[in-house]
């Protein structure tokens, strides 16, 4: 057990860490002759915190190839087929089993559905298969309606396109509010419509105003969680129409596609060969 005083010691180094890391990241900030951030929030963030001309930040999200994450209806139905999800709800996490992914509010989230409608199936794609069994079996969800797998990163669109839902939630920090996590994109290529928590980066805004997923408010606490399910449920029919997934698909490569976001980053570089005379 720690002693009040080397608590004491690691908080003061803890601290003098940040102090130095703020003082190197203002330098290169206020320095620097050209920015690219991946939200209009961190661009905020960014303009508040340092002495730097708006100009000279441009926004680049994190992209998708939309060659590699696409919605395609023909592989949905056979995964569907060989996996056993037919008449399922199919609700799909990709990633780590990190607390920062916030795996057991995933799980927690998934019992409500299932509370409702037992037709219901969460499937977890991560290279951290036995921490995710691990969880859904201490959280009691049945083996019928959960499964988790470990694949290759190339593997993974065809899953995300047997999917219905992806789930991405996030807490309430600023590390969170200015982020711009990938999987968003990748979920959205593949049709899926998306429950996020508040404040992610731009992505909660934009999930509610061009209603392509569900935004969870408040704390993540039973009765957010409960009011979410109801309200998926009721939309499930919709949700699962291929009409709604290519359209989700489809917005998701007009503002993530690699493609389309080009450009911008050679808006920045065509700036800094002009201001270097190197044009």
């Amino acid at each position: 057990m720690q002693s009040s005083n080397s608590r004491k010691d690691l908080t003061k180094k803890k601290e003098e860490i940040f102090r130095k890391l703020k003082q190197r990241e203002e330098y290169i900030i206020t320095y620097a002759d050209g920015v690219l951030c991946v939200s209009s929030e961190l661009k905020k963030h960014l303009l508040k915190s340092y002495n730097i001309e708006e100009k000279r930040i441009n926004i680049v999200p994190c992209g998708i190839d939309e060659a590699v994450y696409f919605f395609d209806e023909k592989i949905r139905e056979i995964l569907r087929k060989e996996m056993g999800l037919r008449n399922k709800l199919v609700f799909i996490y990709s990633g780590s089993m990190h607390p920062l992914q916030m795996p057991r509010a995933m799980v927690k989230l998934f019992e409500e559905f299932y509370k409702s409608d037992k037709e219901v199936f969460f499937l977890i794609l991560t290279f951290e298969v036995e921490k995710a069994e691990k969880l859904l079996q201490y959280e009691l969800v049945p083996q019928k309606n959960c499964r988790a797998l470990t694949m290759e990163h190339s593997k993974v669109p065809r899953y995300l396109n047997a999917a219905d839902i992806g789930i991405l939630l996030r807490e309430k920090n600023i590390v969170n509010r200015v982020a711009c996590p990938t999987k968003f994109g990748e979920y959205m290529a593949c049709g899926l419509y998306t429950m996020v928590t508040e404040e992610i980066g731009d992505i909660s805004g934009m999930v509610e105003r061009e209603k392509i997923g569900e935004v969870i408010k408040g704390s993540l606490g039973y009765s957010e969680m409960k009011a979410a399910a109801n309200r998926i449920l009721a939309k499930r029919v919709e949700i699962q129409k291929k009409e709604n997934k290519e359209k989700i698909a489809q917005f998701a490569q007009t503002e993530y596609s690699w493609r389309n976001l080009m450009p911008t980053f050679w808006k920045t570089y065509e700036y800094l060969f002009k201001k270097s005379g190197l044009e």
